[in-house]
């Protein structure tokens, strides 16, 4: 009894420490999951906040060996990198995001690490590589029908095709993007919504730009997002000033560098402050022009936005160029065409037609296989129906078969018992034949039984007097 009683109070002690051990990891992944949604709020507002509780999650989660907080941990830290302009970092935290998930199978991390790739990609102006890993997460996430992944996806290739300035490729796969808004979050439609006004402001449908211009800002105004609501003042002022109506542009652009005014973004802060130069620009107001276009091409240089330091470079060429400044002027020239070209090469663009004919070439092979899969199917479950139909025609044949011999067979023995039953009514019928011969027969013993006995009984009667006679004979003589 003592040892039975030690080892039940040596499973509970195991069993506490145990649930304790679950506790404590239990609440220790909740930690890294806090860390990673601190991550995503700070990244825009104060990047540098969003990648300290990025790393902390990293520690944390490799500590734990929990891999799937420790993908979303590498991939919020590479966002935050992006924020920060460190594009090179960005890039090495999302490869071991990506290398990571395909470790644990999960495809949507897989997918989302991608995604995430094509954008840094975007913004150091390498289109070949931005499409490319677009087109795998692409691939990735109509496999496993993550409908909002393929929207996000159409909306990165769009991007890549607006900043190539190729606008009718643009719109067609942002209306691809709007096909599908029944499966995106909110956040999601608000996006596309504004990338569809930035695509018709380019093909000068002012109207439309403007209407779902509206639909994403009162989407983002709902969220109270003011990141996301600056967006949308900047394309907002970006088209007011395509239609000429350069104060409006300057009030919706001013509004989106107040919200940009802590330099949070550098990146936003550059496109509002040459954008802002341009509108001057085609006000002649020099002064202000110059200024603000020099201040968006630091920054772009700064953080090597090849796409700003594009636009900022053109703009002061056209502005030196205005106010008879030649050698300025030929030098900023100078200054876009060699960023034009390294973004706009023929080698970058057809890179980007071979990688979607890829895509589409694969895509089409996978539609043949399923439907060669489909086939293989179908063809299986004919032959099943048809081996169940012959087994089941059989079965009846078979069943009438038998149902054949057990009526024959009840139908014979109906007749057997008849011929029995009628063999027996024939011997009770004889049995009782018999019997009313017995009982004759009986009943005629009994009358010549009784006949004897009556004889008998006379005989005896007389016997007396016969002895009374010769008694009284011997005594005449005998006088």
């Amino acid at each position: 009894m003592p040892e039975f009683s030690n080892t039940i109070k040596a499973a509970v002690s195991f069993l506490f420490l145990l649930m304790s051990l679950l506790s404590f990891s239990q609440e220790d992944t909740i930690q890294v999951n806090i860390f990673l949604k601190q991550t995503m709020k700070t990244r825009r507002a104060d990047p540098d906040s969003a990648f300290f509780y990025a790393t902390k999650a990293i520690v944390l989660a490799e500590k734990l060996d929990y891999k799937h907080g420790l993908v979303m941990a590498y991939t919020a830290a590479g966002l935050a990198q992006v924020s920060l302009n460190h594009n090179a970092d960005a890039l090495a935290y999302l490869s071991k995001a990506i290398a990571l998930s395909k470790i644990t199978g999960d495809q949507k991390l897989v997918a989302d690490a991608y995604f995430y790739t094509n954008q840094v990609y975007r913004y150091m102006g390498n289109y070949g590589m931005c499409i490319s890993t677009c087109f795998k997460a692409l691939s990735i996430y109509e496999s496993i029908k993550d409908y909002e992944g393929v929207a996000n996806c159409y909306n990165g290739i769009a991007n890549v095709y607006y900043d190539q300035q190729n606008h009718e490729k643009a719109l067609e796969y942002f209306l691809k993007t709007a096909s599908i808004l029944d499966h995106s979050s909110e956040s999601n439609k608000s996006v596309v919504y504004l990338n569809l006004g930035m695509a018709y402001s380019d093909v000068k449908k002012f109207d439309s730009a403007m209407f779902y211009f509206g639909k994403s800002l009162s989407i983002r105004e709902k969220r109270n997002d003011k990141y996301a609501i600056a967006d949308v003042f900047i394309n907002m002022g970006v088209t007011y000033s395509s239609r000429g109506d350069y104060d409006k542009a300057l009030e919706y652009l001013f509004k989106a560098k107040e919200i940009y005014t802590d330099k949070t973004n550098r990146y936003y802060m550059g496109i509002i402050l040459t954008n802002i130069g341009d509108v001057y620009l085609q006000k002649k107001n020099y002064k202000e022009s110059e200024l603000n276009l020099k201040e968006g091409l630091v920054i772009s240089e700064q953080i090597d936005d090849k796409e700003g330091i594009k636009i900022a470079s053109n703009l002061l060429a056209q502005l030196y160029s205005e106010k008879k400044d030649f050698e300025k002027a030929w030098f900023y020239g100078k200054k876009y065409i060699s960023v034009k070209d390294s973004l706009s090469s023929l080698k970058n663009l057809n890179q980007i037609q071979d990688i979607e004919t890829k895509y589409e070439t694969d895509k089409l092979d996978r539609e043949i296989e399923l439907l060669n899969k489909d086939k293989e199917l179908k063809e299986s479950i004919i032959e099943k129906q048809n081996a169940q139909r012959i087994a089941f025609v059989t079965g009846i044949v078979l069943l009438i078969g038998i149902s054949f011999f057990i009526y024959r067979g009840y139908n014979q023995k109906k007749k057997d018992n008849e011929i029995i039953t009628k063999q027996k009514e024939e011997v009770e019928k004889q049995n009782h034949i018999i019997e009313e011969q017995k009982k004759d027969v009986e009943e005629k013993q009994k009358d010549i039984l009784d006949s004897i006995y009556y004889a008998q009984r006379i005989q005896k009667t007389l016997l007396p007097a016969e002895k009374f006679i010769e008694k009284s004979l011997k005594r005449l003589k005998a006088k």
